[in-house]
């Protein structure tokens, strides 16, 4: 960590030569926060200082707080709407606040109305049993209050004394370990981080340690064929928001913060937006902006962007035109004879496949696209899907084939591929400000049910066109009707409706619809890759993620969590969660 972001807060008697944090500013090139005035900790203009230099540093901050500086740190915490400047936070001999002489550095201040509560990063407490300004117990008690690790050096010198504690070491030590773990993402080692989160090849690309940096670079990799989709001419930068609301929520019975879903999930990157202003941003992993989030089955919300498009500029007469009437390679064949309204809402009525065993349909259609001897064309395993468990229109059942269709039918209406239709139709109105990446198959057809890569920022733009109902600025990009065709429960047949569709979640097209009052959707992907949009209060939530298994095989922790954050959020920011 560049250690211009450990920012340094003093405290009572911490401005001698010899005192350790004079001595950690010295030796380690640590930032002293200064122009401190430690008889008034919980001044506003102090305060606002901290706040100042956190602003500046380059990446989230340690703070190692001496004394009343733990008091002020504390109180920052509270007061700022910024706390995810900081990751972590060493809290060095809390002052006994019971001492008439310390009581006086905090006018205007009951015991009982001091910063404590719980802090939204990583901290731990030291003190010790022989220093004459810090009580053990009260320390404890302050430790409890803010969610901190709490250790006791002892009675090996007080720590306030300029020479007490000698080296003092064991805090050194303890404040590099803190920084290694406030760092540390769920499973990094695993996921390649040593390694420097390597990409793979066309064959290990989806497995560890390489989904880290394959799912956020998947055009790079070795073997993968991809189109670019260039970024817009004109950019539409996303202010972020003054004084976002902090974002909490509730899980288990348990109260957590946004900085403790980052330490609990595998998210490679989070971004939030309110009337589209970024309320938060965080990447982890060691991503950054600029990183190309493979979309999973997120991909199947933006086909159907597209096909929305096609239908408003006439390139598509009408959704209940069956798909081999632009489809011809499809022609004859049952998914060729499926409406593209059926096809939307994934209720052909034909058996495909999808268990992610590597043996199902998906597999086949995966191999056939990727090239495999013996696999066939994607064409051709479409083609042999003949057996039906429902007549269409009748059930939903998932199924990627059906989105892979809608491309087809995209490509062969309009003579363009998908990448040219992104670009145009998407990309360029909403000022897209990076390239994004649609893999190919073989037969030059983009991966329509799965293969788009886009940066977050990009990502939260596609799920503020839906938030705007199609519109970004005063152009229409997607006419408003047919996005509320696809996203409004109230719009779907009964046996697409949440609680019937699936067990929570209704479907659209290509949309999933939750069970709330407000309209409230979702895009997904099979590894956590979620966009949630709440259209009316104007919130959008983007995750990029690497949970190890796919949608049926995951444990339903993350998604129940997953679940729990967005309704933090929508709480947070003043949306809705009435059912």
């Amino acid at each position: 960590m560049n250690p211009d972001n450990i920012l340094i807060l003093p405290g009572w008697l911490s401005s001698g030569p010899d005192h350790w944090q004079s001595r950690w500013e010295r030796d380690h090139g640590y930032t002293r926060v200064e122009q401190h005035d430690w008889q008034r900790p919980l001044r506003g203009d102090w305060i606002a200082r901290l706040e100042e230099m956190l602003l500046g540093c380059t990446e989230p901050a340690v703070l190692v707080a001496h004394s009343l500086g733990c008091l002020t740190v504390a109180a920052w915490a509270v007061h700022s709407q910024n706390t995810h400047l900081v990751k972590a936070a060493l809290l060095v001999a809390p002052p006994d606040t019971a001492r008439e002489d310390i009581a006086q550095t905090l006018p205007g201040w009951a015991v009982d109305q001091l910063p404590l509560q719980k802090l939204p990063f990583t901290t731990v407490v030291f003190a010790s049993s022989n220093d004459p300004f810090c009580a053990l117990d009260r320390a404890e008690q302050f430790a409890q209050a803010w969610g901190s690790a709490f250790q006791s050096v002892g009675a090996r010198g007080h720590i306030n004394a300029d020479s007490g504690l000698g080296d003092w070491l064991d805090a050194h030590a303890q404040l590099q370990q803190l920084i290694a773990t406030a760092h540390a993402a769920p499973d990094e080692n695993l996921l390649g981080k040593s390694q420097g989160y390597p990409t793979g090849n066309a064959i290990t690309w989806a497995s560890n340690p390489n989904r880290v940096g394959s799912w956020s670079a998947l055009h790079t990799v070795p073997g993968i064929q991809s189109r670019k989709v260039a970024r817009a001419t004109a950019v539409r930068p996303l202010a972020s928001a003054v004084q976002p609301a902090p974002i909490a929520y509730r899980y288990r019975n348990t109260d957590y913060t946004l900085a403790d879903y980052l330490q609990r999930q595998r998210a490679t990157g989070l971004l939030v937006l309110k009337n589209g202003e970024i309320a938060a941003e965080h990447y982890r992993y060691g991503r950054k902006d600029d990183a190309r989030f493979l979309s999973f089955s997120l991909s199947k919300s933006i086909t159907a962007l597209l096909v929305g498009a096609a239908l408003a500029r006439g390139s598509i007469a009408s959704l209940d035109d069956t798909a081999e009437t632009y489809a011809k390679t499809l022609a004859g064949s049952p998914y060729g004879a499926t409406t593209l309204r059926h096809l939307l809402r994934m209720g052909s009525g034909l058996t495909f496949g999808e268990r992610y065993d590597g043996s199902d349909d998906i597999a086949r259609l995966s191999r056939a696209s990727a090239g495999e001897p013996g696999a066939g064309t994607p064409a051709e395993v479409l083609r042999s899907i003949t057996s039906r468990h429902s007549p269409a229109g009748q059930k939903f059942v998932y199924a990627s084939a059906e989105t892979d269709v809608l491309g087809r039918v995209l490509a062969e209406a309009t003579g363009k591929n998908l990448g040219e239709l992104t670009h145009d139709w998407l990309w360029q109105p909403l000022g897209a400000e990076h390239d994004a990446y649609w893999r190919i198959g073989t037969d030059g057809q983009e991966q329509a049910y799965g293969a788009f890569s886009a940066s977050l920022r990009d990502w939260a733009r596609v799920g503020l066109l839906i938030a705007n109902d199609g519109k970004v600025g005063a152009q229409q990009i997607v006419a408003r009707e047919y996005l509320l065709d696809a996203t409004d429960p109230n719009r779907q047949p009964a046996a697409f409706r949440p609680g019937v569709a699936t067990e929570y979640f209704g479907y659209g097209y290509q949309f999933w619809l939750l069970p709330m009052k407000e309209r409230t959707l979702a895009m997904q992907g099979m590894h956590g890759q979620t966009i949630y949009v709440q259209p009316a209060s104007g919130i959008v939530m983007v995750l990029t993620s690497v949970w190890e298994f796919a949608s049926d095989k995951q444990d339903p922790q993350p998604y129940q969590e997953r679940d729990a954050l967005w309704r933090g959020a929508l709480r947070s920011l003043g949306g809705s969660t009435a059912k």
